[in-house]
């Protein structure tokens, strides 16, 4: 919290539209980019979708992708809302969570 919220431009999980803040540095965003996509982080050049074997796990949970995508992400870039009163770090969890428990139970199997 040291160094408050800072942008969210890790693309896959920037293009969900669901935060834009976490408490994550850019260049520890890179770095994750990096280990999962196996290139460098490049403004010209970035993977907008997770990497494919994930979106192949994911097909098999059509109604949940969107919300298991989101936890995902809350749990790779911890989300920060500047806005707020006392900005800090919360967890996406219990509402997405709980949606992924109704609506794809087998996922958490």
């Amino acid at each position: 919290m040291d160094r408050g919220c800072q942008n969210l431009i890790f693309p896959a999980c920037k293009n969900l539209g669901f935060y834009g803040h976490t408490l994550f540095s850019e260049s520890a965003q890179k770095t994750v980019y990096k280990y999962i996509y196996n290139k460098t982080y490049d403004d010209g050049d970035l993977e907008t979708a997770f990497p494919k074997n994930v979106e192949k796990d994911l097909s098999k949970f059509p109604k949940c992708q969107t919300n298991i995508k989101r936890m995902v992400c809350g749990e790779l870039f911890p989300p920060c809302f500047p806005d707020e009163e006392s900005p800090g770090l919360k967890t996406l969890c219990s509402s997405v969570c709980n949606d992924i428990v109704r609506d794809c139970p087998d996922f958490f199997r």
